[in-house]
Protein backbone atom coordinates (compact mmCIF):
# COMPACT_ATOMS: atom_id res chain seq x y z
CA UNK A 1 0.00 0.00 0.00
CA UNK A 2 1.21 3.56 -0.80
CA UNK A 3 0.58 4.78 2.76
CA UNK A 4 3.51 2.66 3.96
CA UNK A 5 5.93 4.78 1.89
CA UNK A 6 5.17 8.05 3.70
CA UNK A 7 5.70 9.34 7.23
CA UNK A 8 2.67 9.96 9.46
CA UNK A 9 3.43 13.72 9.29
CA UNK A 10 3.42 13.65 5.49
CA UNK A 11 0.13 11.76 5.40
CA UNK A 12 -1.44 14.12 7.95
CA UNK A 13 -0.39 17.13 5.87
CA UNK A 14 -2.03 15.71 2.72
CA UNK A 15 -5.13 14.63 4.60
CA UNK A 16 -5.43 18.19 5.91
CA UNK A 17 -5.24 19.57 2.37
CA UNK A 18 -7.91 17.16 1.13
CA UNK A 19 -10.12 17.86 4.16
CA UNK A 20 -10.01 21.55 3.33
CA UNK A 21 -10.94 20.77 -0.27
CA UNK A 22 -13.86 18.58 0.76
CA UNK A 23 -15.12 21.42 2.97
CA UNK A 24 -15.35 23.53 -0.20
CA UNK A 25 -12.08 25.47 0.10
CA UNK A 26 -9.84 25.97 -2.92
CA UNK A 27 -6.26 25.34 -1.75
CA UNK A 28 -3.07 26.62 -3.37
CA UNK A 29 0.37 25.87 -1.91
CA UNK A 30 3.98 25.82 -3.01
CA UNK A 31 5.70 22.73 -1.72
CA UNK A 32 8.80 20.69 -2.33
CA UNK A 33 9.57 17.02 -2.49
CA UNK A 34 12.93 15.77 -1.34
CA UNK A 35 14.83 13.07 -3.12
CA UNK A 36 17.75 11.07 -1.77
CA UNK A 37 20.08 13.67 -3.32
CA UNK A 38 19.53 17.10 -1.65
CA UNK A 39 20.50 18.82 -4.91
CA UNK A 40 17.45 17.21 -6.52
CA UNK A 41 14.79 19.10 -4.51
CA UNK A 42 11.74 19.62 -6.71
CA UNK A 43 9.29 22.47 -6.06
CA UNK A 44 5.60 22.25 -6.96
CA UNK A 45 2.81 24.77 -7.29
CA UNK A 46 -0.16 22.69 -6.13
CA UNK A 47 -3.84 23.54 -6.50
CA UNK A 48 -6.69 21.55 -5.00
CA UNK A 49 -10.17 22.60 -6.08
CA UNK A 50 -13.48 21.15 -4.93
CA UNK A 51 -15.74 19.64 -7.59
CA UNK A 52 -19.43 20.31 -7.06
CA UNK A 53 -22.62 18.61 -8.14
CA UNK A 54 -25.81 20.46 -7.22
CA UNK A 55 -23.99 22.42 -4.50
CA UNK A 56 -22.38 19.39 -2.89
CA UNK A 57 -18.65 18.66 -3.00
CA UNK A 58 -18.29 15.31 -4.76
CA UNK A 59 -14.56 15.29 -5.41
CA UNK A 60 -11.38 17.28 -5.72
CA UNK A 61 -9.31 18.19 -8.73
CA UNK A 62 -5.60 18.34 -8.05
CA UNK A 63 -3.13 20.11 -10.35
CA UNK A 64 0.61 20.35 -9.81
CA UNK A 65 3.11 22.38 -11.78
CA UNK A 66 6.88 22.04 -11.48
CA UNK A 67 8.25 25.46 -10.40
CA UNK A 68 11.75 24.28 -9.49
CA UNK A 69 13.50 26.56 -12.00
CA UNK A 70 11.51 29.58 -10.80
CA UNK A 71 12.35 28.90 -7.14
CA UNK A 72 16.03 28.25 -7.93
CA UNK A 73 16.21 31.53 -9.86
CA UNK A 74 14.59 33.38 -6.95
CA UNK A 75 17.19 31.95 -4.54
CA UNK A 76 20.00 32.86 -6.94
CA UNK A 77 18.71 36.43 -7.22
CA UNK A 78 18.45 36.67 -3.43
CA UNK A 79 22.05 35.45 -3.00
CA UNK A 80 23.30 37.82 -5.72
CA UNK A 81 21.48 40.73 -4.09
CA UNK A 82 22.97 39.86 -0.69
CA UNK A 83 26.45 39.66 -2.24
CA UNK A 84 25.95 43.00 -4.01
CA UNK A 85 24.89 44.66 -0.76
CA UNK A 86 27.94 43.21 1.01
CA UNK A 87 30.28 44.40 -1.76
CA UNK A 88 28.75 47.89 -1.70
CA UNK A 89 29.17 48.07 2.07
CA UNK A 90 32.81 46.92 1.91
CA UNK A 91 33.65 49.39 -0.87
CA UNK A 92 31.44 52.18 0.55
CA UNK A 93 29.97 52.38 -2.93
CA UNK A 94 26.29 52.95 -3.57
CA UNK A 95 23.99 52.94 -6.54
CA UNK A 96 21.24 55.39 -7.36
CA UNK A 97 18.73 55.72 -10.14
CA UNK A 98 16.95 58.88 -11.23
CA UNK A 99 13.77 58.35 -13.24
CA UNK A 100 13.08 61.62 -15.04
CA UNK A 101 9.78 60.45 -16.53
CA UNK A 102 8.22 59.71 -13.13
CA UNK A 103 10.34 62.23 -11.22
CA UNK A 104 11.55 59.59 -8.75
CA UNK A 105 14.90 58.81 -7.19
CA UNK A 106 16.07 55.43 -5.88
CA UNK A 107 19.02 54.85 -3.52
CA UNK A 108 20.56 51.57 -2.41
CA UNK A 109 21.06 51.03 1.31
CA UNK A 110 24.72 51.99 0.99
CA UNK A 111 23.89 55.41 -0.48
CA UNK A 112 21.75 56.03 2.59
CA UNK A 113 24.70 54.94 4.76
CA UNK A 114 27.06 57.28 2.91
CA UNK A 115 24.56 60.11 3.46
CA UNK A 116 24.44 59.20 7.16
CA UNK A 117 20.75 58.37 7.16
CA UNK A 118 18.24 55.63 6.36
CA UNK A 119 15.04 55.31 4.35
CA UNK A 120 13.13 55.47 7.64
CA UNK A 121 14.40 58.96 8.51
CA UNK A 122 15.02 60.52 5.11
CA UNK A 123 12.11 60.98 2.71
CA UNK A 124 13.94 60.60 -0.58
CA UNK A 125 13.01 62.91 -3.42
CA UNK A 126 14.92 64.96 -5.95
CA UNK A 127 14.36 68.05 -3.82
CA UNK A 128 15.44 66.39 -0.56
CA UNK A 129 18.58 65.06 -2.29
CA UNK A 130 19.44 68.50 -3.67
CA UNK A 131 18.99 69.96 -0.18
CA UNK A 132 21.86 67.76 1.04
CA UNK A 133 24.33 69.16 -1.49
CA UNK A 134 26.57 71.79 0.07
CA UNK A 135 25.31 75.22 -1.07
CA UNK A 136 28.75 76.16 -2.41
CA UNK A 137 28.78 73.02 -4.62
CA UNK A 138 25.20 73.08 -5.89
CA UNK A 139 25.93 75.17 -8.98
CA UNK A 140 28.85 72.87 -9.92
CA UNK A 141 26.66 69.79 -9.42
CA UNK A 142 23.84 71.26 -11.51
CA UNK A 143 26.27 72.09 -14.34
CA UNK A 144 27.62 68.52 -14.44
CA UNK A 145 24.12 67.04 -14.25
CA UNK A 146 22.85 69.31 -17.02
CA UNK A 147 25.75 68.25 -19.30
CA UNK A 148 24.96 64.60 -18.61
CA UNK A 149 21.25 65.03 -19.28
CA UNK A 150 22.00 66.89 -22.53
CA UNK A 151 24.22 64.04 -23.68
CA UNK A 152 27.39 66.15 -23.62
CA UNK A 153 29.17 63.90 -21.09
CA UNK A 154 28.60 61.32 -18.40
CA UNK A 155 27.96 62.60 -14.91
CA UNK A 156 31.25 62.78 -13.04
CA UNK A 157 31.48 65.22 -10.15
CA UNK A 158 33.00 65.45 -6.70
CA UNK A 159 31.02 67.55 -4.27
CA UNK A 160 30.24 67.97 -0.62
CA UNK A 161 27.11 66.82 1.14
CA UNK A 162 25.73 67.94 4.47
CA UNK A 163 24.93 65.07 6.81
CA UNK A 164 22.05 65.06 9.30
CA UNK A 165 24.48 65.53 12.21
CA UNK A 166 25.78 68.76 10.63
CA UNK A 167 29.09 67.35 9.40
CA UNK A 168 30.24 67.64 5.79
CA UNK A 169 31.40 64.74 3.61
CA UNK A 170 32.91 64.64 0.15
CA UNK A 171 31.33 62.26 -2.35
CA UNK A 172 32.28 61.38 -5.87
CA UNK A 173 29.37 60.65 -8.21
CA UNK A 174 29.51 58.98 -11.57
CA UNK A 175 26.57 58.19 -13.75
CA UNK A 176 25.37 57.63 -17.26
CA UNK A 177 22.09 58.63 -18.80
CA UNK A 178 20.12 55.73 -20.28
CA UNK A 179 16.75 55.70 -21.94
CA UNK A 180 14.23 52.88 -21.70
Amino acid sequence: MMRDKYSPEHLAYWEGLYDRGFRGEAVKVDMHSDHADPDQKVWWDLSLNPLYNEGEVIGISCFARDITLKINHQYQMLRLNQNLKAAQKIARLGYWDLDLVNNTLFWTDEVYNIWGTSPYYFKLSIDSFRATIHPDDLEKYDCHQRKALNGESDLEVEHRIMLPDGSVRYVYERGTVTQD
